[in-house]
């Protein structure tokens, strides 16, 4: 996404790679409450994950939704990354 970029973890992030490398629950919370993550998934063409974003729900744990969201991509990334490498 160009001119599209959050800032995680003090860095500048334009995929969900980065948003992975460099979580911080701070950060991303504050997207998220703030309305802008959903948006930024979608621009990027992250609609499945925008989707997860719009289903949280705001009186449960946002921490760990978040976490599961973003965090679980590690174990869905790397093997895929593996594979292509083979």
């Amino acid at each position: 996404m160009q001119n599209c970029c959050l800032w995680i973890g003090g860095v500048k992030v334009s995929d969900l790679d980065g948003i992975r490398d460099n979580f911080n629950i701070t950060d991303v919370k504050g997207y998220y409450l703030g309305g802008r993550l959903a948006e930024w998934l979608r621009l990027g063409g992250y609609d499945n994950e925008a989707a997860r974003i719009d289903n949280i729900d705001r009186n449960g744990d946002v921490d760990k939704a978040l976490e599961d969201i973003f965090l679980s991509l590690i174990h869905i990334s790397e093997p895929t990354r593996h594979a292509q490498i083979s």
